[in-house]
């Protein structure tokens, strides 16, 4: 019969590579989010409720504040790299004998259009 047939392969232990791949990303989700507990956020959490509710989402799971940390932390780090390269080029281009790098608005406006973000702000001259 068709319904004992289908009882028996509902009820296999036999996971699928599929099954079994979904199963390890599982775990490895499990793991990061746990030692996301443990790290300290750079962000104040005041902060990335902020931004969630400036994009109409609320959550009480700390798991999505710690993950949206995390991805805020990067992309900061991340346009920062980006503005010390623009520095640096704009440094070479003066040929100066500055040891120091001075980052300068105009180097993050660069940085900034490079992720297709465009502010309006009048130049100054250092920003850190």
């Amino acid at each position: 019969r068709a319904s004992d047939w289908s009882s028996d392969v509902c009820s296999s232990d036999l996971s699928t590579p599929f099954q079994q791949e979904i199963e390890k990303e599982n775990q490895n989700i499990d793991i990061f989010l746990k030692g996301m507990a443990e790290y300290p956020p750079p962000i104040p959490d005041t902060v990335i409720m902020h931004i969630l509710s400036e994009a109409g989402l609320s959550t009480s799971d700390p798991r999505v504040h710690r993950t949206l940390n995390v991805a805020c932390q990067k992309f900061i780090s991340d346009v920062l790299e980006d503005c010390a390269c623009v520095a640096k080029q704009r440094k070479k281009g003066k040929q100066a004998k500055q040891k120091g790098l001075d980052l300068e608005v105009s180097d993050l406006k660069v940085a900034l259009e490079m992720r297709n973000i465009h502010i309006h702000r009048p130049d100054r001259k250092s920003v850190v």
